[in-house]
């Protein structure tokens, strides 16, 4: 080739020589590889200090979670405490009730049941005498006490004349 052509020699193109430094490459700069590093670096202590808080939090909320079963715990127990003395003084009294009936050789009940009967009866008449009172009382001031005595003392003497004395009786 000559001197005046414009195309270098092939020769010239892949000589290397001293360039100078670019600004991506000098000292103190890492270009795109240093800045996604650095990246990463700063994700990566973020994420452990997120790490590190959370696990703090979880371990304060585990110690609190303790505490409050540990509550409850004592409650239940204190529960069942009460629970058990109940069920022990329940079953000492059906114990005593079964010992008490037991104890007993001979229930008549047909005589238990004549004296509620007797006691309702009761109630009842005074009940009704209660009720008739202000019309008994009348009654009684309407018939004079000498003649109601000299009455009583006939009808005992007619009842003996016509059935006898009664037997284990005063009149």
């Amino acid at each position: 080739m000559t001197v005046h052509d414009d195309t270098p020699e092939t020769n010239d193109e892949w000589q290397f020589g001293e360039t100078e430094p670019t600004p991506t490459t000098q000292a103190g700069s890492g270009g795109l590889l240093k800045a996604i590093l650095d990246e990463v670096t700063a994700l990566r202590t973020t994420v452990e200090a997120d790490r590190v808080g959370l696990a703090d939090a979880l371990a304060g909320s585990f110690s609190k979670i303790e505490v409050e079963l540990e509550v409850l715990r004592e409650q239940v127990g204190a529960l069942r405490a009460e629970m058990d003395a109940s069920g022990a003084a329940m079953t000492d009294a059906f114990t005593a009730m079964i010992k008490t009936v037991a104890a007993e050789n001979d229930v008549d009940v047909p005589a238990v049941v004549e004296r509620a009967v007797s006691a309702q009866g009761q109630a009842n008449v005074e009940a009704v005498v209660a009720a008739l009172a202000p019309q008994l009382t009348a009654l009684r001031q309407s018939v004079p006490t000498a003649d109601t005595a000299r009455i009583a003392m006939e009808i005992t003497r007619l009842r003996h004349t016509l059935i006898g004395p009664i037997p284990g009786g005063t009149s």
